[in-house]
């Protein structure tokens, strides 16, 4: 009986440590993305509240204003980025469902 008692708690705290492996690559990731974030621009024109009519017709809005420029600066690493979070999200959510069920 001892015996299960210890070989129980063992397996809890080999998964209790893979759950907080999870969670720290996962907040390292967050940190990751934030900082590629901030690295890349995001163009928008927006007029001032004073001049907001609701009525206003689209052609008339869009006259004078050229274009929006919305750029990234490597749009391939943050698309690899997100698929790696996605993958994380997904584990962690595995391993969280397993120290739950034990």
């Amino acid at each position: 009986m001892l015996a299960m008692r210890s070989i129980q708690l063992a397996q809890d705290i080999r998964v209790t440590q893979r759950g907080s492996v999870a969670t720290d690559h996962l907040a390292a990731f967050m940190i990751d993305t934030y900082t590629v974030f901030v690295g890349a621009q995001l163009l928008v024109h927006v007029p001032p509240p004073t001049k907001f009519d609701p009525f206003t017709k689209e052609e008339e809005l869009d006259r004078g204003q050229g274009t929006a420029l919305v750029s990234i600066d490597n749009y391939n690493e943050v698309r690899q980025l997100y698929d790696v979070a996605c993958l994380k999200l997904a584990v962690a959510r595995l391993l969280d469902e397993r120290v739950s069920v034990i």
